[in-house]
């Protein structure tokens, strides 16, 4: 949003009319993702309008729920499809050589909000802000009662988590699943292939992958590629981001790197999902994934790494739930009145 909607980007509207025969522009792409990658309304520093800047690739992808089918049949649990049943289902697997959950927790983390927490929050139909930096109205809703239920259900999981996971990141976590170690995790999709590795899983053969509980829900994640104004040969570039948005790249890159996709027809594709079979789930996330509120402003990852520390607190049992709520709420005031986004 800062570079693109700087206005340093070349609209790539007539060039997408140029791509070749089956390119299939736009519809091969979610909605969603034109949306938050794709296209930006300058003049309304806003995600979205009728002007393309960027083409979705490379990376895209959002957060799914891992578990070990092993575990859960033997304990005769049923995958959740609610964060209680979630909880619950932790409990019941956590013994002394297997962690019921895992989650990341580390202090500060940029993905433990990201992915454990909001992930929660707005599939209990949580609304992040309200107004906008525009009219300089822009405000958080972190004491909201899904805010403070999402941050007290992570509380609550980290009873049946392993011992050392306020110091995890979300390469800590997956390591302890790959491991063997844990029963359920809420992570990146993009690590599903690690996960399903033999050389790199003990537990390759059995993770399960489902959509994140109580809505299938999460946040919206993906790169795009676009031609800067200055560029001295804006043909050539847009050959390029055509090669490299295509169909073939993507399903090339994602079976060779276990990249996440961005196209529909990549995260669907029967072949693909025989070799990767966590694909189409990660696609039914990535059509229904949420665009972060707060993506606008520049200060996006100072504000997620604000409420991250606040939200450690409660992890680690040092305040209440509530309470870190309403201090990240103050720092995320603060942060958004020093960048005139609300008065």
């Amino acid at each position: 949003s800062q570079m693109v909607g700087g206005g340093y980007f070349q609209p790539l509207n007539n060039y997408v009319k140029k791509a070749p025969k089956g390119y299939d522009f736009p519809k091969d792409f979610p909605a969603g993702e034109l949306k938050y990658v794709g296209y930006f309304d300058v003049k309304k520093q806003q995600f979205g309008g009728r002007t393309l800047y960027l083409i979705p690739g490379l990376h895209g992808g959002s957060v799914v729920f891992f578990y070990r089918k092993d575990l859960l049949k033997a304990a005769g649990v049923k995958v959740p499809t609610t964060w209680g049943q979630y909880l619950q289902a932790a409990k019941k697997l956590h013994s002394g050589d297997v962690a019921g959950n895992s989650m990341i927790a580390k202090s500060g983390d940029v993905s433990m909000f990201l992915v454990d927490w909001y992930t929660r929050f707005v599939n209990g139909g949580g609304r992040l802000m309200t107004g906008s930096p525009q009219k300089k109205n822009f405000t958080p809703r972190l004491t909201s009662p899904q805010a403070v239920a999402a941050l007290q259900h992570m509380v609550d999981c980290v009873e049946v988590a392993s011992d050392g996971v306020l110091q995890y990141d979300f390469t800590s976590s997956v390591d302890s699943f790959s491991a063997g170690k844990t029963a359920m995790m809420l992570m990146w999709s993009t690590i599903a292939g690690p996960v399903y590795n033999p050389g790199s899983s003990k537990v390759s053969k059995n993770v399960g992958v489902a959509v994140p509980p109580a809505g299938g829900k999460a946040v919206r994640g993906g790169w795009g590629m676009g031609i800067p104004k200055n560029a001295k040969n804006k043909d050539a570039a847009w050959t390029v981001i055509a090669y490299l948005t295509s169909k073939e790249w993507e399903q090339y890159q994602t079976l060779k790197y276990q990249t996440d996709p961005t196209r529909k027809s990549t995260f669907f594709s029967p072949a693909l999902n025989k070799k990767l079979p966590y694909l189409k789930v990660a696609g039914k996330v990535f059509e229904k994934a949420q665009i972060l509120e707060i993506a606008v402003v520049p200060e996006t990852f100072e504000m997620i790494g604000a409420a991250a520390e606040e939200f450690s607190a409660a992890l680690s049992g040092s305040t209440s739930a509530r309470e870190a709520c309403k201090k990240a709420n103050d720092r995320w005031i603060t942060i958004l009145k020093r960048g005139k986004h609300l008065k």
